[in-house]
């Protein structure tokens, strides 16, 4: 894998306008091959290639009139993307298999232009307003096929051969072709509002929109079923942000309603994921607190709960109403740090321990039963030693200090061999760094 590219910004201003031109570009390269079965025995393997070139242009502008503040700009972004990915039955398998290659190629283009502002306008010294708008049009176009052939490539099971095609239904799939645009709106409207010093009030009404584009699974894969529909959020959020008793503690909340139209829903079927369109619903809150409860003992703790639907999902024959997937219905986490007073070695000792809990998930939009991963815990430790001049960090770390066995990521196999893959996450691990700061 590789990764390069380059940025350059220009700022001028013109009288009260401040003018920003920001260019960028990058490429990414990647190239990864997987030990499908993870057995004993070698049958077959996933390889994938990916090379994706971005170019993206900014002008921005931004000033402020007596009790009002704006940005306006114009946005442009060019992504070119070719990859290459699917299973191979190796040549030196174990077993008396034909050896053959299922490459599946996707080439992708997409160009986007947008224009943008937004005002903040101070109405007293408590209230101000916010309100923006972001016009964009994107257009793509896109082809993709799967080709089922014999290699031809010396035995090397790693690289993809594109000689004629076995014609071979259910494995290999004919060329789609296809470009399409789209106009896409986005706008927000907020208040916020300071009671008091150090406690902020705020609510906001958002509309976020993301442009459709098309799947790069199966074979067989329905000619509808390759392009989604471009997916629009309405978003309800209100909140507090508050510091109190002279900075020692502090307590952020918010609420949340999301409603989605044509969310774009993912899920794995067979070797790759496909994505549909369905309407969605996620409301929820979340609460954090941290306090300096002395001068070397510091403490937080986050909450987060959340609900969500997705609605009328086509599993197994049968539309019915499904959840997200990795999305857990409870998280909580919190730390605790200690700072021994006096100095050790001519530094700053600190003492920290923390954890994290997350509810159950689903690893697949199905919802199966199969498709569950249980809910876990995970505890940390941590001392570490900082010189008083703060240009040296040494520090020992222990993740998963108990040890905990928790499934963090799962793949639903069971169209391919009636079977679930699920990952577990990292056991206990031991770290130890050392930084030194110019």
């Amino acid at each position: 894998m590789s990764t390069y590219g380059g940025s350059a910004k220009l700022t001028s201003a013109v009288g009260d306008v401040n003018i920003n031109l920001i260019s960028d570009y990058k490429q990414f390269k990647k190239d990864f091959n997987l030990d499908l079965e993870a057995g004993p025995e070698n049958q077959f393997a996933w390889h994938g290639i990916a090379n994706t070139k971005a170019f993206t242009q900014e002008l921005r502008l931004d000033g402020a009139t007596g009790p009002l503040k704006w940005v306006t700009g114009l946005y442009y972004l060019n992504i070119k993307t070719h990859a290459v990915h699917g299973i191979a039955a190796l040549p030196d398998s174990a077993y008396p298999i034909p050896s053959w290659d299922q490459p599946r190629i996707a080439n992708l283009k997409t160009e986007s232009y947008s224009a943008f502002g937004q005002v903040d306008y101070q109405v007293t010294d408590t209230v101000n307003l916010i309100g923006g708008l972001r016009w964009t049009r994107e257009k793509k176009r896109y082809d993709f096929e799967v080709l089922f052939v014999t290699p031809t490539d010396n035995g090397n099971p790693y690289s993809w051969d594109y000689s004629p095609a076995i014609s071979f239904p259910g494995f290999s799939q004919g060329l789609y072709a296809d470009s399409h645009g789209e106009t896409l709106w986005s706008w927000k409207a907020g208040v916020n509002w300071k009671p008091v010093q150090d406690v902020l009030v705020y609510a906001s009404v958002t509309q976020g929109a993301k442009a459709g584009s098309y799947n790069a699974g199966g074979p067989p894969l329905p000619a509808s079923e390759i392009p989604y529909k471009p997916e629009r959020l309405i978003s309800y959020e209100v909140g507090l942000k508050s510091t109190l008793f002279g900075g020692k503690v502090r307590f952020n909340t918010a609420g949340y309603y999301y409603d989605y139209h044509n969310y774009q829903a993912a899920r794995w079927l067979g070797f790759s994921s496909l994505i549909t369109n369905a309407n969605a619903r996620i409301y929820g809150g979340e609460a954090e607190l941290a306090a300096s409860l002395t001068d070397n003992l510091e403490a937080s703790f986050n909450v987060g709960a959340q609900h969500n639907t997705v609605k009328n999902v086509l599993v197994g024959g049968v539309r019915r109403n499904v959840q997200t997937t990795f999305t857990p219905k409870l998280t909580l986490a919190g730390t605790i740090r200690y700072t021994v007073p006096s100095l050790v070695a001519g530094g700053k000792v600190g003492l920290q321990a923390s954890a994290n809990y997350q509810s159950r998930v689903w690893h697949n939009l199905n919802n199966f039963d199969a498709n569950s991963l249980a809910p876990y815990g995970v505890v940390n430790a941590r001392i570490d030693w900082t010189s008083e001049d703060k240009k040296w960090l040494v520090a020992f770390s222990v993740k998963n200090l108990t040890d905990n066995v928790y499934d963090n990521i799962g793949f639903d196999l069971s169209q391919v061999c009636g079977c679930n893959l699920q990952a577990q996450g990292k056991p206990r691990w031991f770290n130890v760094s050392v930084r030194r700061s110019f």
